[in-house]
């Protein structure tokens, strides 16, 4: 009785904890910025169909891997840190692109992200929702956090977590939707690069902490 009522009492405390480390690693600022400055040229109601796709798709797969990513990655002889340096690299390679491409010759959109144009109906869940709502950072951060849990009640905290925090990206999603129809087509630009930065910096953060935790070459990044 005991153990059952210190594991509810320490629930909330587990929830803001993990929704915390959910939140940083996701960056729901520069997926929004992202969101604003590339999807700008469709209607409000495409932008809200694709908002609400990617946090879907984003949703199920955070959960999938809170609940199965670790029996999986065991099987298949996956460690942590390999996930985070792939990851990250694949995170890295797409916002280099966001950050460095360039425009058409009319001004308008960006002309070297193929991944945002009309022709690819499926790009609310890539590059949207993968990798940039559930890229590595936050699939890490639903790995470790469920299975540091200590209970029923500590993993229910962690799923919640998962929830609140795609519910707060989508809420990000909807404001940058509404602010698409307001700003200049020169702000929407300093959003995109804005964005680029803020998640290349985000990827290469993802591969330092894997090879930090690599052990061959964990030494070369101690103090």
């Amino acid at each position: 009785m005991a153990c059952l009522i210190e594991s509810l009492s320490a629930g909330p405390r587990f929830f803001f904890e993990s929704l915390w480390h959910l939140l940083r690693a996701i960056n729901p600022f520069a997926v929004a910025a992202l969101f604003l400055a590339s999807f700008g040229q469709y209607s409000w109601r495409q932008r809200n169909a694709m908002a609400r796709t990617a946090c879907w798709v984003a949703l199920g797969l955070l959960a999938t891997f809170a609940l199965w990513g670790r029996p999986i990655m065991d099987v298949l002889g996956i460690g942590i840190p390999s996930l985070r340096v792939a990851c990250g690299f694949a995170l890295a390679v797409v916002s280099f692109r966001f950050l460095c491409s360039g425009d058409d010759a009319d001004g308008g959109e960006t002309s070297s992200v193929p991944l945002f144009t009309k022709k690819r109906p499926n790009m609310a869940v890539v590059p949207l929702a993968i990798p940039l709502i559930a890229g590595p950072g936050p699939l890490v951060t639903a790995i470790e956090q469920f299975h540091s849990s200590f209970g029923l009640f500590h993993q229910i905290a962690v799923l919640s977590a998962i929830a609140v925090a795609v519910m707060l990206v989508y809420v990000c999603l909807f404001v940058a939707s509404l602010l698409c129809s307001a700003l200049s087509l020169t702000l929407r630009k300093l959003f995109f690069r804005i964005g680029g930065l803020l998640l290349f910096a985000v990827a290469i953060q993802q591969v330092l902490l894997g090879l930090r935790e690599v052990e061959p070459i964990a030494h070369l990044f101690a103090p």
